[in-house]
C-alpha cells in the first residue's frame, strides 16, 4: 500500500469523516504527523458544523442520504459507513433498498462495487423479498406511480416523445419506478430523498434533479429537508455540486411560491 493510500486510510477521512457518516462525532482522530494533526484540527469542527446547520434531518434521513452519496461518489469509505450504521441508524432493510435503487441512478458499471462491499454485511442474513411487482403489471404500476407523484407532464412526456425514444419512457416507468419505486423496505417520501442524493452528488444532473426537486416537495421533503440534505453532504460532494444543486431547489422553489 502507498503512504498517500496508507495516510488517507487512517487519518481522518477513517476517523471523523466516518464517524460524521456514522453520526458519531466522538470517533478518534488519527494524528501521527504533523500533515494529518493539521488537517484535524479544521477538519473535525467543520463537519461538527454541518450537523448543526442540518439538524432537522432525523437520523435515519441522515443515514440515508449520506449512504446514497457514497454509493454515487464511488466512495471507499462506504464499508466504514455501514460497519458503524447498519441496525443502530438505518436498517439492514433500508440500507438493501438505497443500494438497488442506486443502480437506476448511478448505472450499475458504478454500483457493481458497492454491491461487493455489501455482500459480507449481508451474508447469512434473510431478509423478506422487497418486489411487489411481476412481469405483467410492472409498467401499470410504475407509470401509476410516476402520474402521482409528477403529475400530467409524465403523460405529455409519453405523447411529445418521438417513435424511436419512447421505448425509454416506457423503461422509466416499468423499471425505475415498476421494479424500484414500488419495493418494499422505503416510503415514496424516502426514495425520492434518496433519488434527491443520488442525483445531487453525481453532478451534471441538473434537468433530473429539477424533476426529483418538484417530486421531492409533492411527497413531503419540504425546502428546509432538501436544504439539510445538501448541507450535510457538503463533505462528501464539495462546493461545486452542492451550488450547482442549491440552484436547482433555488429556483424550483421559487416557482412553486
Amino acid at each position: 500500500m502507498s503512504k498517500r493510500r496508507e495516510f488517507f486510510k487512517k487519518s481522518l477521512l477513517t476517523g471523523a469523516l466516518v464517524g460524521f457518516a456514522g453520526l458519531n462525532l466522538e470517533a478518534k482522530l488519527l494524528d501521527e504527523n504533523e500533515l494529518e494533526k493539521e488537517f484535524n484540527d479544521f477538519f473535525k469542527p467543520f463537519l461538527n458544523e454541518l450537523e448543526k446547520e442540518s439538524k432537522i434531518l432525523s437520523q435515519n434521513d441522515r443515514a440515508l442520504v449520506i449512504l446514497a452519496s457514497l454509493i454515487a461518489n464511488q466512495s471507499e469509505y462506504l464499508k466504514e459507513f455501514l460497519r458503524t450504521n447498519l441496525e443502530k441508524s438505518l436498517s439492514l432493510l433500508q440500507a438493501r433498498e438505497v443500494l438497488f435503487q442506486s443502480v437506476a441512478y448511478v448505472g450499475f458499471a458504478k454500483v457493481k462495487g458497492a454491491f461487493l462491499t455489501f455482500k459480507e454485511f449481508f451474508e447469512d442474513k434473510r431478509l423478506e423479498k422487497g418486489s411487489t411487482t411481476n412481469a405483467k403489471n410492472r409498467q401499470e404500476k410504475g407509470y401509476a406511480l410516476q402520474i402521482e407523484t409528477f403529475g400530467e407532464r409524465i403523460k405529455k412526456a409519453y405523447e411529445n416523445a418521438s417513435p424511436d425514444t419512447r421505448h425509454i419512457n416506457h423503461l422509466l416507468s416499468s423499471n425505475c419506478f415498476g421494479d424500484y419505486y414500488t419495493r418494499k423496505g422505503l416510503d415514496m417520501r424516502q426514495r425520492e430523498l434518496i433519488t434527491f442524493a443520488f442525483l445531487a452528488s453525481l453532478g451534471g444532473s441538473e434537468n433530473q434533479l429539477k424533476g426529483h426537486t418538484q417530486g421531492n416537495l409533492k411527497v413531503g421533503n419540504d425546502r428546509g429537508i432538501l436544504i439539510a440534505t445538501l448541507t450535510a453532504l457538503i463533505a462528501f460532494n464539495g462546493y461545486p455540486r452542492t451550488l450547482n444543486a442549491l440552484n436547482v431547489v433555488n429556483e424550483v422553489t421559487k416557482e412553486e411560491k
